[in-house]
């Protein structure tokens, strides 16, 4: 499935009538996992640090509205307070997101929709990190995000900040006595090449 995503992103790089930029980021996210517990559990779950990456192109529709397709690597999890122990989830994603930019403003907004694979799965236990088995997982998620972005625009180049809101739909836990779902903020920076 891994070529599926690679495939139909590399198909939207031919069409370049409407081509506008490439976009590469890096940064920060904190998640929130929507989890069903226990109270005879005698936890409380806390957020938990987060990294993510991804590599995007924009493509103008109209004359304050691109479309942007990406490719990305994020992180989902969860660090229980009671005891020294978290849970990190690696995803590879396809993302698409509607934006709208006045010309004008280094202010944009958007909408967009996700729809990622579970890599890998690892636990931190006592300052020692383990990989989990990935099985009791379902392997796909998906959901909606909208953000809100600043942009510093120059001749070629433009730098960007951006703030997300993940909010998965599925059920990534496959026993039918719990459920867990992906939530969380994502802040990223990056940079944008503009081709013409």
């Amino acid at each position: 499935m891994k070529k599926s995503f690679i495939v139909i992103f590399f198909l939207l790089n031919f069409v370049s009538g409407y081509s506008q930029s490439f976009n590469l980021s890096m940064g920060l996210g904190i998640s929130s996992q929507l989890r069903k517990t226990y109270p005879e559990q005698g936890t409380s779950l806390l957020p938990l640090w987060t990294i993510n990456g991804r590599f995007g192109r924009d493509f103008r529709i109209l004359k304050n509205l691109y479309w942007r397709a990406e490719i990305s690597y994020y992180q989902e999890g969860i660090l229980y307070d009671s005891t020294m122990y978290s849970e990190l989830f690696h995803y590879l994603s396809f993302d698409n997101f509607l934006l709208f930019r006045s010309y004008r403003s280094p202010v944009y907004f958007g909408i967009g929709g996700y729809g990622s694979r579970l890599m890998a799965l690892s636990a931190t236990i006592n300052g020692q990190t383990l990989s989990l088995p990935v099985r009791e997982y379902n392997p796909w998620d998906y959901g909606v995000m909208p953000l809100f972005g600043l942009v510093l625009d120059f001749d070629f180049i433009s730098y960007y900040m951006e703030a997300r809101y993940r909010f998965g739909l599925n059920d990534i836990y496959i026993p039918s006595d719990n459920y867990i779902k992906n939530r969380g903020f994502e802040f990223n920076v990056g940079v944008s090449l503009r081709i013409h």
